[in-house]
């Protein structure tokens, strides 16, 4: 083959490219929904709607399954993080992505079992509480969930980002009040 036929079947191709590539984007909306990646088990969670407070596991509301009947078992609340300098500088998507996650989780997890506690001031006295808190274990840090995260830093990247924490309580509710009174006792 000589090379101006190969610069034509280079050109084809990357004319092809190019057409397949503006067909595909040509089909999307500007607001349709993103899939975000949660951990490594869970990928492409929908960011559907989930409220702070006490309410069933957050990843099945945003995977849209039946979660009738689960009304105090996860503790959520929303939080804001940074990604890493690291991974602003390299403009790496996924490595900011996961460097914000990491930091929400880091930077909160303490705040959102304390959350979880304060929920329940109208039910606990308030020494009861700061009791429970002081016995947050690095095990219980680790048990934190981070799901339906949005990109909010400039550009819609995820230099910034906001993300909901979630915290398992088997038991729910009333495995923290059983573990209050342990505790007056």
């Amino acid at each position: 083959m000589n090379i101006l036929k190969i610069q034509k079947w280079l050109c084809f191709i990357g004319l092809m490219a190019i057409l397949i590539g503006c067909k595909s984007s040509a089909n999307k909306t500007e607001n349709e929904p993103v899939s975000i990646s949660n951990t490594t088990e869970n990928k492409n969670t929908p960011s559907n709607s989930v409220d702070d407070g006490w309410g069933a596991n957050p990843r099945d509301i945003a995977l849209g399954r039946d979660v009738s009947g689960q009304s105090d078992g996860w503790y959520t609340k929303k939080y804001s993080g940074k990604a890493n300098e690291r991974s602003i500088e390299l403009k790496s998507p996924s490595y900011m992505e996961s460097t914000c996650k990491q930091s929400i989780k880091k930077e909160n997890g303490k705040a959102l079992i304390e959350s979880t506690y304060n929920s329940l001031n109208s039910e606990i006295k308030p020494e009861i509480i700061s009791e429970l808190i002081s016995k947050i274990t690095p095990q219980d840090l680790k048990n934190i969930e981070v799901s339906n995260c949005k990109p909010s830093g400039s550009d819609n990247s995820f230099s910034e980002c906001e993300c909901y924490l979630s915290f398992r309580v088997e038991g729910g509710k009333k495995t923290i009040l059983e573990k209050a009174s342990a505790v007056t006792k």
